[in-house]
């Protein structure tokens, strides 16, 4: 966690060239960092790799808890990334 995204998309090139086929992320840099970094770790594995993002973390920072209209908008950009799991979006209830 707290990597720049090109570190992100850096990380996720070496798992997948040990053979992996998908990458579980924990990104906390905001949102439109955090959107750039699977936008660079989309492009550095390609689209056949499983991009699965653990929202838990950076989603949800106390006072810096990402309001719904911005979870709306990051989930609707993940999907245009083909992001194959999105863990935790919102709070439960």
């Amino acid at each position: 966690m707290y990597m720049s995204p090109e570190e992100y998309a850096e990380e996720a090139a070496a798992i997948v060239a040990l053979g992996f086929h998908g990458h579980k992320m924990r990104p906390a840099l905001g949102p439109e960092r955090d959107l750039e970094a699977v936008r660079l770790i989309r492009k550095a594995v390609g689209s056949n790799v499983e991009l699965m993002v653990d929202a838990q973390t950076w989603w949800r920072m106390g006072d810096r808890s990402y309001d719904r209209q911005t979870i709306e908008r990051l989930t609707r950009e993940l999907a245009e990334d083909r992001a194959a799991w999105l863990e935790e979006p919102i709070p439960p209830r």
